[in-house]
């Protein structure tokens, strides 16, 4: 704990303004087992200043941690498009909607029952039924949830890592969509 606090009294010397301390502090609280408070914090800061992202992405992470990624999905899908589209938010982004998807019961033979196999499939620890749904959803349905198939494929990717073998095929099998 003493090196955290001296580790954050040294990167306070580098914060822009108020709000990254702000949000440092919130981060902090957290980390100390306050997660109600840094959620309070994180969220006077975004309505205080909406457009900075950082604060929107951490205050999302820390609803889902909290137990509430229903909150942190309508949160970040509430983002303008092209925050959306970065990295960072997108690959969030698609955990939370796979997160929703998996406490779904959608009706059979459906987008929204390829995505709930998915999701399940993940939380089974089961990642190539998972990706082999997801592929299916890119090819089939592009315009699902705004190509949740590729997108959940491209967030699973990184979770798994790029010298993973089923990163390595299934990113081939993906790119042959787009050829």
């Amino acid at each position: 704990a003493e090196g955290d606090a001296s580790f954050h009294a040294a990167l306070g010397q580098f914060l822009a303004n108020d709000q990254d301390r702000l949000r440092m502090t919130a981060l902090r609280m957290h980390q100390d087992g306050d997660a109600e408070g840094a959620i309070a914090l994180l969220a006077r800061i975004a309505v205080e200043d909406p457009g900075d992202l950082a604060v929107a992405t951490d205050l999302a992470k820390l609803l889902t941690l909290a137990g509430r990624p229903h909150e942190a999905l309508a949160l970040l899908s509430a983002l303008p498009a092209a925050a959306r589209a970065q990295a960072g938010i997108a690959g969030l982004l698609a955990h939370l909607e796979l997160i929703e998807a998996a406490n779904q019961e959608p009706a059979a033979d459906t987008p929204d029952a390829r995505l709930t196999q998915a999701a399940r499939a993940l939380f089974e620890d089961q990642p190539e039924p998972a990706l082999i749904a997801l592929l299916e959803l890119a090819r089939d349905e592009p315009a699902f949830r705004n190509d949740i198939g590729r997108r959940a494929m491209l967030a699973l990717f990184g979770m798994l890592g790029s010298d993973h073998e089923l990163t390595r095929r299934y990113r081939a099998r993906l790119a042959e969509l787009t050829v």
